[in-house]
C-alpha cells in the first residue's frame, strides 16, 4: 500500500519529534517513524541556557521546566591547575540557567508535543529501506517492504546516519578516534557542573537531579572501559551502567538533497564537551521542518533552502569544531585534523 505524506522522519529523539512539530503547526501531514522503543537510555542530560526560548516556541517549555529540578548558572572548570566558577551569562532577565533533565523525559515530553499535534508515530519494527525514483531522487521509505512515500525525508536516526548509509556516502572524519564513556552515582555535587580537562582527555560531572550523578569521561586514542573516577567510587552506583559511544567528530557527507535533509547527530557528531548537542539537534530540526513548509507553501524552491540549509549547518560545525581544538589542545595538531 502507498501512503503519501508532506514529511517522513526517521528518529524520533529531539531533531526528529522538533521536525514533526514545527512541520505539523503548519498544517503539514507528516510520519514519524522509530525502530527503538521508549523509553531508551542516551546521555545529554545538560541542556544549553539557549534552548529555553526554542522550547517555548515548540510549547514544550512549561512541561520540561517542570521536570528539571537542576537548573545551574554556572560551571566549575578545572584546566591546568586551576580552578574557576565560569557563569553562562546573563541579560535583563538575569542570569542564564542550564537545563539538567533526564533524556528519557525529554524524549517523552517532545514525543506527547508531535502526537498532540496530530504528529503519525509509528514503530518501525523492521529495518528501512529507502525509497527512491528512477533518477535516483529520494522519494520515502520502505516499511516491511511497503512503500510509504513522502514529499521530504528528515533523517534524524542519530550518529547512524541511516539516509547516508542508504545513499552509500561515507563521512567526513574530523579527528582522531574517540569514544565516550558514562555513568551514573547515587549523590549529592557541590558544583552542579564540574568540567575537568587534561593533557589525555577530561570529565565532566554533572548533577542531573536532586540525587543523581553522570560522570562522562573521554580520552584521546583508543581505551579501554575506565574505572568509575576517584572523586565518585564511594559512592553507591545508580542508572545504567558504564556505556561507551563513539564521538570521534565527523560530518555526514551529504546535509541536504533533492527530497530530504539531514538532522542532529546523524549530520554531524562532535565530543559531548562542545556542550550543545541537544540545542543543535533541536535547532537543526526546527530548520529542516521550516525549509519543508516554504517548499510545500510556495514560498521558496528547493535549491534555495538546500543551500541555505547546507550553509547554516556548516557553520555550526566548523565554529564548535575550532573551539573544541582549543580544548584538545596539541593532540589535534600532531594529527592534522582541526
Amino acid at each position: 500500500m502507498h501512503m503519501k505524506y508532506d514529511m517522513a522522519v526517521v528518529g524520533a529523539g529531539p531533531a526528529g519529534t522538533s521536525a514533526a512539530i514545527s512541520a505539523a503547526s503548519r498544517g503539514l501531514r507528516v510520519l514519524l517513524l522509530d525502530r527503538v522503543r521508549f523509553p531508551r537510555f542516551r546521555p545529554g542530560e545538560c541542556l544549553h541556557p539557549g534552548i529555553e526560548p526554542i522550547f517555548r516556541e515548540l510549547r514544550v517549555w512549561h512541561a520540561v521546566s517542570e521536570a528539571s529540578a537542576v537548573r545551574p548558572a554556572q560551571r566549575r572548570v578545572c584546566w591546568g591547575g586551576t580552578s574557576r566558577l565560569e557563569s553562562f551569562g546573563r541579560d535583563v532577565e538575569g542570569e542564564w540557567r542550564a537545563v539538567h533533565i533526564a533524556r528519557t523525559v525529554l524524549d517523552a515530553i517532545l514525543l506527547q508535543r508531535a502526537r498532540d499535534m496530530g504528529v503519525e508515530y509509528r514503530q518501525a519494527h523492521e529495518p528501512l529501506q529507502l525509497l527512491q525514483k528512477s533518477g535516483g531522487d529520494v522519494d520515502g521509505v520502505v516499511i516491511g517492504g511497503a512503500p510509504v512515500q513522502c514529499r521530504y525525508l528528515i533523517d534524524a536516526s542519530g550518529s547512524r546516519s541511516w539516509l547516508n548509509r542508504q545513499l552509500g556516502v561515507a563521512p567526513q572524519v574530523c579527528s582522531p578516534k574517540l569514544t565516550a564513556f558514562c555513568g551514573y552515582r547515587e549523590g549529592r555535587l557541590e558544583d552542579a557542573q564540574q568540567f575537568h580537562a587534561g593533557v589525555d582527555g577530561w570529565c565532566w560531572f554533572a548533577q542531573v537531579d536532586a540525587h543523581t550523578i553522570n560522570w562522562t569521561l573521554v580520552k584521546h586514542g583508543v581505551h579501554t572501559k575506565p574505572c568509575v573516577p576517584a572523586e565518585l567510587s564511594g559512592m553507591p552506583a545508580a542508572g545504567p551502567n558504564v556505556c561507551g559511544f563513539d564521538v570521534t567528530w565527523r560530518r555526514a557527507g551529504t546535509l541536504a538533497g533533492h527530497g530530504y535533509f539531514v538532522t542532529g547527530d546523524a549530520a554531524f557528531v562532535l565530543d559531548p564537551s562542545a556542550g550543545n548537542g541537544v540545542l543543535y539537534a533541536v535547532l537543526s530540526g526546527i530548520f529542516a521542518g521550516e525549509c519543508v513548509v516554504a517548499v510545500t507553501e510556495g514560498r521558496e524552491d528547493h535549491a534555495s533552502v538546500q543551500a541555505h540549509y547546507d550553509e547554516w549547518s556548516n557553520q555550526w560545525f566548523d565554529g564548535a569544531r575550532k573551539a573544541l581544538a582549543g580544548i584538545h589542545g596539541q593532540q589535534w595538531n600532531r594529527t592534522g585534523a582541526a
